[in-house]
């Protein structure tokens, strides 16, 4: 999990001198969707090889909207904000077994997210297999009052 948060440290640390700059601050990490695989409807075939990272970010509120655990935490509304980074890696041509194939497409996501009590941020990792989002990482940064040393 370090390498993914290390992969947006430059993304991220902007924002987090923004508004995570608090004098208490605590690095709470809650991670769950490790297999969590959603059908998608029938698309065209072009879209089967991209992600789109608008559907990711419902995808990712839409899991985290679920959990009782983050809304026990952050409370019952959790909103979202149009600010979003993202990088896409991966699609290239490869071969196996002598066959040319395409490579699975990753997207790594972060944005802000707000609730009634808390703020926090959130990393969101899919990968596309043949079509369909595959959740490999959905994780919420939320300071604490108590300290940064929990």
């Amino acid at each position: 999990m370090f390498g993914i948060a290390n992969t947006f440290v430059g993304l991220s640390e902007g924002m987090a001198k923004v508004w995570l700059s608090r004098p208490l601050f605590c690095y709470c990490c809650l991670c769950f969707g490790r297999n969590c695989h959603v059908k998608e409807k029938k698309e065209p075939p072009s879209l089967r090889f991209t992600i789109n990272p608008d559907k990711v970010y419902r995808m990712a509120m839409r899991t985290l909207n679920t959990s009782a655990g983050i809304l026990e935490v952050m409370g019952a509304p959790l909103t979202g904000t149009d600010l979003r980074a993202y990088v896409m890696s991966g699609g290239g041509l490869t071969v196996k077994n002598f066959k040319p194939s395409f490579r699975s497409k990753r997207c790594f996501l972060i944005f802000p997210i707000q609730g009634s009590e808390r703020k926090g941020l959130v990393s969101v990792e899919v990968k596309n297999k043949k079509g369909q989002y595959d959740l490999k990482l959905v994780a919420v940064d939320i300071p604490m009052a108590s300290g940064p040393d929990q």
